[in-house]
């Protein structure tokens, strides 16, 4: 009988399972562009994935910041580097708008209209995100390893690299530089709603005047 703890902390089925999340749909990306456009539902679709396994790992609710608990603490730690991030959009916005044009969204957001777009990200793109990145993959990690360098540069690899097929070098450096940053939070804090609402609040403003371009 496979013993699943075991199978999960074992360094090459890590390598193998990302390279079957990962590396394969990035690769079909780059063969076929157009897909890009229902990297989402890939996503969510994979919310399957995550839930079979928080199960059979028996992840806690605590443990996957699914939590009230240190909401307060935790957000008050993201207040200044979101308003930094914000900050920047809006400077890019008024000074440099060509650093905000990523081809992909702004097509979305024409056949989708602003209002729907917003929507989405705030409600479905963001959490969906947090739940996969932060929320399961973090604490999925720890059957591999407790070294917190690791769980920062391993998610933050990941979340940076599929922003890449976006085509906007701005955006792929800050979202490694946000990959960090909301890593090192959830591992302090273990709270899920105070990403959310960061990256909810980044991503939903970097959209907004993206569509106004």
């Amino acid at each position: 009988m496979i013993n699943i703890s075991k199978l999960y902390s074992n360094k090459l089925f890590l390598s193998i399972e990302m390279f079957i999340l990962m590396v394969i749909p990035l690769s079909l990306i780059y063969l076929y562009p157009p897909i890009i456009h229902a990297r989402l539902g890939v996503m969510s679709a994979g919310l399957f994935y995550v839930y079979l396994v928080a199960k059979l790992l028996h992840i806690t609710p605590s443990s996957t910041g699914l939590t009230t608990v240190n909401f307060y603490p935790a957000i008050k730690s993201l207040c200044l580097p979101t308003s930094l991030f914000i900050a920047t959009i809006l400077l890019a916005y008024h000074f440099v708008p060509s650093t905000l044009i990523t081809t992909a969204v702004q097509q979305e957001i024409a056949h989708q209209g602003i209002f729907f777009s917003l929507l989405g990200y705030l409600f479905i793109s963001a959490p969906v995100q947090e739940i996969v990145m932060r929320t399961f993959l973090i604490p999925r990690l720890e059957h591999v390893s407790n070294n917190r360098y690791f769980l920062i540069i391993f998610t933050t690899l990941i979340f940076g690299t599929i922003h890449i097929p976006l085509n906007n070098y701005w955006l792929t450096i800050s979202s490694y530089l946000l990959g960090i940053l909301w890593a090192h939070n959830f591992i302090n804090f273990r709270n899920f709603f105070a990403l959310w609402l960061s990256h909810a609040t980044i991503g939903s403003i970097f959209i907004y005047f993206l569509g106004s371009i």
